[in-house]
């Protein structure tokens, strides 16, 4: 191949570079030995290239290196060869001539053994290694290294140009030198204090040179007690080094407040391939969905042979999950509070069954009007019933008092209350329409229909006897002071549930029998005047058999109480088999 010309001058000197990396004399001494043993060997000549980034475009190679030795000062000087191609020609017209438009030279290779970071002259972490290999010699404008130029060019078959030293080299570095192939082994940062000794021991303090140490020293200088030992101007300059070496870990120092704030990552699965892990190739992919909530769980880095047990155990998870948000498994998202009040279609088949009755799957689900008992007294106050319509009776609501002078309880229609009388005093008037029965019937008929028993509730001081009586206002219901009950949510809907049937019991039946509804809801009240229903003497409606309900065989119970009751309950929903 022939040749144009020849270019000499300094490859690399002893220091620190423009990129911040340490060159020793004696790593630059290995490396000039290696490449005079590749130069002599001459297999793998030590190329030029026009510039870093042509890589392996072999267009773009310039020559190659001829010789290399180290000078008394440490220094690596140089002989290279310019090709006669088109890249050995424009690279020739720049560097030749009396003002050559092309001084800059930079090396390519890489780092050998174990990279460090240790404190340059300026008291900044700088990157050196004991030995480096050059790959070959590249043309720049912006050297790295001060004093890698090109100091002489000989042109083949003319008088050689010798350089004075007399010419000014123009350094602006942005490009870095180090487009060399850095290999990184394990690296270990070397100390870098931000104190370099201000205080009367003269010790270094504050090792910023790993990114934990520099977040402590700065925290530790944020202390008035480690503060007040330097000047304001030490203490200055010791937070500026902390500062910029923070930056150099990537971590940002919000000013005003004094925040560390890392940088934003992205956090993939490509992590594994940064941290070295080997891909483990399996991966899952649950999901569980009941119509508005969707529980999913996924992994993409899984090993093979545990797909079995955690997959499973994803899968076990995941309904668990989706059973704890909607545990019917109804579509829906069921609320704790609304299931105080309103059964499901479930529980309120059970409490039918409890009660002797069958009901069809497809009734709805219906709302207890049932008000859950105060704190102070721990009893429950049932909601007056609503005022009936026309050729309806109007039933009355049980209620005991231990004070009638009380205030008055504010309700939404006029209700039903009784006052407590003595019987040798006044003779109560009985209501209209309803059903009055002993207590003993009473008793008996909640013993039929109400297998649970409701918690007993603390009873007035003195009893009397309960007379009925039809009250134009509001009654007045106060308090009875009683201790609370402790009870579970099981107990609590059983009780509200033996308690509601309790209070509509009286209602249930006559509406039944007069009408065939359900009762309406609470606010939608008629505004006619009830009118007396037509009932046999002992108070039962007509049709059923004159004598007291403890006396009813099973078949009469089922045929007459039953029946009006589930329709009440169901409000005409349900079928009775």
């Amino acid at each position: 191949m022939a040749i144009l010309a020849t270019v000499s001058g300094t490859a690399i000197r002893p220091g620190v570079s423009r990129n911040n990396r340490r060159y020793t004399a004696e790593a630059i001494g290995r490396a000039v030995e290696r490449a005079q043993q590749r130069i002599a060997k001459g297999d793998m000549p030590l190329t030029t290239l026009t510039h870093h980034e042509a890589g392996d475009d072999s267009t773009r190679i310039v020559g190659r290196i001829s010789s290399i030795t180290q000078e008394a000062d440490g220094s690596a000087s140089y002989t290279a060869e310019i090709a006669d191609t088109a890249a050995g020609r424009d690279i020739l017209a720049l560097v030749s001539g009396p003002k050559p438009v092309l001084k800059g030279v930079s090396i390519r290779g890489a780092w050998l053994g174990k990279v460090r970071r240790e404190q340059g002259p300026d008291g900044n972490a700088v990157e050196t290694a004991d030995d480096l290999e050059l790959d070959g010699l590249d043309y720049t404008r912006k050297p790295g290294v001060l004093g890698a130029q090109i100091d002489s060019v000989e042109l083949v078959g003319a008088t050689p140009r010798e350089s004075d030293g007399s010419q000014r080299v123009l350094i602006a570095e942005s490009a870095p030198e180090a487009t060399v192939t850095i290999t990184e082994a394990d690296t270990e940062p070397a100390p870098a204090y931000a104190d370099p000794g201000y205080q009367g021991d003269k010790q270094k303090r504050y090792d910023v040179g790993t990114k934990a140490g520099a977040i402590a020293a700065w925290a530790q200088l944020r202390e008035s007690d480690t503060a007040r030992r330097y000047t304001s101007a030490q203490l200055k300059r010791i937070n500026e080094r902390v500062r910029k070496a923070l930056r150099g870990h990537g971590v940002n120092v919000v000013a005003q407040e004094g925040w560390l704030v890392d940088a934003p990552q992205s956090v993939s699965e490509a992590l594994s391939e940064c941290w070295d892990m080997a891909g483990p190739g399996g991966s899952l992919y649950v999901s569980l969905t009941n119509g508005p909530t969707t529980v999913t769980v996924s992994s993409s880095l899984l090993d093979p042979h545990d797909l079995d047990a955690v997959g499973r155990a994803a899968m076990a998870g995941a309904c668990q999950a989706i059973l704890g948000i909607d545990p019917d498994l109804d579509a829906d998202v069921d609320v704790p509070e609304a299931r105080e009040t309103i059964l499901s279609d479930r529980e309120l088949e059970e409490r039918m069954l409890r009660l002797g009755m069958r009901s069809s799957q497809n009734y709805k689900p219906v709302e207890l009007a049932v008000e859950s008992a105060t704190a102070e007294t721990g009893s429950i106050p049932e909601e007056a019933p609503e005022t009936a319509t026309a050729g309806e009776p109007t039933p009355a609501l049980e209620t005991s008092t231990a004070d009638p002078a009380a205030d008055p309880a504010t309700e939404e229609e006029p209700a039903m209350a009784e006052s407590i009388t003595p019987a040798a005093d006044t003779a109560a008037a009985p209501a209209t329409g309803g059903i009055h029965l002993t207590d003993d019937q009473f008793a008996q008929l909640l013993a039929r229909m109400a297998p649970v028993a409701a918690p007993v509730e603390a009873a007035p001081a003195v009893a009397a006897p309960v007379a009925e009586t039809a009250a134009p206002a509001p009654a007045e219901v106060p308090a009875t002071a009683a201790a609370p009950v402790t009870e579970s949510d099981e107990d609590r809907i059983n009780r509200l549930v033996a308690e509601g049937i309790k209070a509509a019991l009286p209602a249930a039946i006559q509406e039944s029998v007069e009408r065939g509804g359900g009762p309406a809801r609470k606010g939608l009240v008629e505004t006619t005047a009830p009118a007396d229903a037509a009932t046999a003497v002992s108070g039962l409606p007509e049709g059923w058999p004159q004598k007291p309900l403890h006396k009813y065989t099973d078949e009469e119970f089922r045929t007459h109480v039953s029946s009006s009751t589930a329709n009440f309950v169901l409000g005409g929903r349900g079928s009775q088999d």
